[in-house]
């Protein structure tokens, strides 16, 4: 149909054309999976300064408005973000620099118009009310005092949001895009050692699961476990139950599955939930050098004992259920320090006091937004440093068996998009929300199973690896499209779709903004 269903053959050689097509690849540098990375978020503050511009939000689709909900907002953000997107990694993925340097030019333009524009409504409105002399006809309407940045939890929640958001939207992207041709196969996941695009993955939802963590959220009622660890325990089910049933459905119709990645039947849901159990466990106050301690102990123990080739080797006993899923279950103490230390950076660095709705007066002294970037700034460069040092003279980048070198290089990036929300919600307009972050970030959970099971549906249609460039550029749009709709849908109407309290709940009603989100 339309050229999509490609030359027909033999279920068993599509599979191993396909598993082939994701192997022995090796990567590519930091610099490139970097600056890759950065192209929604230099998209998403092209979209912010461009809506400043216009002198009447009301009447211009490209304006940004508090609380919009609205289709317009929905395919306006997925064209100023999610087309860049897409196309960075696919048919611009060797003009990926310049793809951030044209997007942060035209920002500033956007920038320098926004303050004409301010400027051009400020004359117009001395000229209208005059300029408060005894002569003055009027006076000119009383402004709304401004929220203080400096104290103001939202600053932190929403950052966080468009951090999450632009996790979820490569995500997205990558898992289907991948199966691709036009997708290049120095982004995809590195088989033993190296930085592909797509091995800082599951990495950053670790890392993103930190920092949005209420572990230690006392019960608000009588129970041993407090409110933050009865829903804690709860998205860890979750997960495990979708793991499970991933394992099923891949066994059952012979899904294509590259065994190097996790194990023969482990698999990313898996990692999440028992990363997120070991969370449970552990209070925020011990996280910095429980974190440092498996991190040295797991990295002597790769190098020293030779761990590190006992999961890189493809000999498995087969009798042997651990053996079997040895990558998968091996990693997860690399994850579990990678998680301890993206929490101790949220506690050393204010961002838990920054984010509670109700602090003291002494909370407020103590800790401010400009402290936290700063902090963060610095947590950014030691990461990278560490990461830098560890990979070019200790043992290289493996996700494989997320070494410290790994561990150190997934925190640089993540803390690199958190550093780019923050500086783009300090120099532009801190109000401005997007509505499809908004969306994506609420409903991550429910929109990544959808999100996996369309590219199952995508990839039973035919063999993706013969699809023509432009065909599977604009099939990875439409895909994107979906999932953004499906996104608008649930943050939008009803009915309200949300797990809580063991119990899948349908309400009527709208969907109110939050910081929290089910994933």
């Amino acid at each position: 149909m339309m050229g999509w269903f490609v030359r027909l053959e033999k279920l068993g050689d599509v599979k191993a054309l396909k598993e082939n097509f994701v192997s022995n690849l090796e990567g590519t540098t930091f610099k490139e999976v970097l600056v890759v990375t950065l192209i929604i978020p230099c998209a998403f503050i092209l979209r912010k300064s461009v809506s400043g511009c216009f002198p009447y939000p009301s009447k211009s689709p490209l304006a940004l408005r508090e609380e919009e909900k609205t289709w317009r907002a929905l395919l306006v953000d997925f064209a100023a973000v999610v087309v860049p997107g897409v196309l960075g990694l696919t048919m611009l993925s060797d003009h990926s620099g310049e793809m951030c340097v044209m997007l942060l030019i035209l920002a500033c333009v956007g920038v320098v118009r926004t303050k004409q524009t301010q400027q051009v409504l400020g004359h117009a409105k001395e000229k209208r009310y005059g300029n408060g002399s005894p002569g003055s006809f009027s006076s000119p309407p009383p402004r709304k005092a401004p929220v203080d940045v400096i104290q103001s939890s939202s600053f932190v929640w929403d950052s966080l949001t468009e951090y999450r958001s632009i996790l979820c939207l490569y995500t997205f992207i990558s898992i289907l895009a991948v199966d691709f041709k036009i997708f290049p196969r120095r982004f995809a996941k590195a088989e033993h050692y190296g930085t592909g695009l797509m091995d800082v993955g599951v990495g950053s939802f670790i890392v993103s699961d930190a920092l949005f963590t209420r572990a230690d959220t006392p019960s608000k009622g009588r129970g041993l476990l407090g409110d933050g660890k009865k829903q804690g325990l709860w998205n860890s089910l979750q997960l495990a139950a979708v793991g499970m049933l991933r394992i099923i459905a891949v066994k059952a119709i012979s899904y294509h599955e590259h065994v190097g990645e996790y194990g023969v039947h482990w698999n990313f849901f898996l990692t999440l939930a028992v990363v997120k159990l070991f969370a449970l466990a552990i209070p925020t106050k011990a996280c910095g050098l429980l974190g440092i301690t498996i991190a040295v102990s797991y990295q002597t123990a790769l190098v020293a004992f030779g761990v590190n080739a006992y999961v890189n080797t493809h000999d498995r006993d087969w009798g042997n259920l651990f053996s079997l899923n040895k990558e998968g279950i091996i990693s997860l103490v690399g994850y579990a320090s990678l998680h301890c230390l993206a929490r101790f950076f949220a506690c050393f660095s204010k961002m838990r006091t920054l984010t509670e709705l109700r602090r003291t007066t002494q909370d407020q002294k103590r800790s401010t937004v400009y402290t936290h970037v700063y902090c963060t700034i610095a947590f950014t460069a030691v990461c990278w440093g560490l990461g830098w040092f560890l990979d070019a003279s200790l043992e290289r980048v493996s996700r494989r068996s997320v070494n410290a070198a790994y561990i150190f290089w997934v925190l640089a990036n993540n803390l690199t998009w958190l550093c780019t929300c923050y500086l783009a919600r300090l120099v532009l307009d801190q109000y401005q929300k997007l509505h499809l972050f908004r969306a994506v970030n609420k409903f991550a959970f429910v929109t990544f199973i959808v999100a996996n099971l369309l590219v199952g549906l995508v990839n039973s249609m035919g063999n993706t690896l013969e699809v023509k460039p432009a065909l599977a550029v604009a099939t990875t749009c439409l895909y994107m499209l979906m999932i953004c709709v499906i996104s608008h849908v649930l943050y939008t109407n009803g009915p309200r779709f949300h797990f809580s309290r063991g119990k899948l709940l349908f309400t009527s009603g709208k969907i109110l903004h939050s910081p929290e989100s089910e994933l």
